[in-house]
Order: structure tokens, then sequence, then C-alpha cells
């Protein structure tokens, strides 16, 4: 049975004053004002919207399935920057979410965040390949040409030298 949290002003009594917007005490208010009652039974609590009650119980579970995300989201074309699965374009949300299947979730803003770190990271990695592969093909013309086999040598010394243009 899912459990639903509503706002119980009796608990809360300057908080529910205030929603309430009124100026009685909450002595008055819980002996007089059927509103103030209503809101302390729950019977005033809004329904949560079901694509939120889906999303609580996806986010309640840790897993999910793709018909679940479906029902609360769209097929974007960006990958999830964690697990490499696809994003789901969360509807109906002012804050622009995206959740992939495995239950990373990201906001726009975050996303993008962690793309660019993802893409520093990788464009790291890319010059410290080039600048591996450059010292290891100068290594094996210097092993090539201690073995004799200058031909191999000169090839190896070519193409790194072609590596060496390239960063």
């Amino acid at each position: 049975m899912s459990q639903r949290f509503f706002f119980n002003p009796i608990r809360h009594t300057s908080l529910g004053l205030a929603v309430l917007g009124c100026r009685w005490s909450a002595w008055q208010l819980r002996s007089s004002c059927p509103l103030f009652i209503m809101v302390a039974q729950g019977l005033l609590a809004p329904p949560v919207p079901r694509e939120l009650a889906i999303e609580a119980k996806i986010t309640e579970n840790m897993t999910t399935t793709i018909d679940q995300l479906k029902e609360i989201g769209d097929k974007s074309e960006f990958v999830c920057p964690d697990c490499g699965g696809g994003l789901y374009a969360i509807r109906n949300d002012p804050t622009h979410r995206y959740r992939c299947h495995t239950g990373h979730v990201y906001t726009e803003q975050l996303l993008q965040d962690i793309q660019g770190l993802h893409l520093e990271e990788s464009v790291w990695v890319s010059v410290r390949m080039l600048e591996e592969r450059y010292n290891l093909l100068l290594l094996m013309a210097d092993h090539a040409a201690d073995a004799g086999q200058a031909t191999v040598a000169n090839g190896k010394a070519a193409t790194s030298r072609r590596y060496a243009k390239t960063y």
C-alpha cells in the first residue's frame, strides 16, 4: 500500500497557520475550523500525480523497466554519462530532468556539466594516447635499428614523425 505524505498543521502549527492564512490560535483552529480539521486528517491532501507516483516507485525499488520509463518520459537523443544507457526526458517537468533505465537522474544543467567533464577527460586521454604511441614507435624504431632491420626502423620512425605533427 502506498503511503501519502501530507502536511499536518497540528504538528506544524505555525506553518499551518501561515498556510491557512488564519490569525486564530492553534487551539481555536483545532476546535472550530473545519478546513483545519480536514487538512489535519489528510482529507484535503492533493492527489499525487501519476507520473510522480511512478517515478517515486522507480526510485524506491532502485530498478526500472523501459515500459515504466515510457510512462513518464520520452526517449531523448542523449545517453547516460555514467552508464551509457539511453536517457528519457521526463514529461511535464519544469526542471527538465532526464532518467536512464538503471536509475541515474540528471537535470539539464547537471547533464551539461557532466558531459563537459567527460569531454575534457576524453581530450586528455587522446593526447596521452598520441604521446604514448609516438614514444612507442620511437622505441620500436630503435629496437629495429639495433636488430639491423633498417626498413622496419625507417618505417617506424616515419610513422612517429606523422604522430608528432598530429599533436
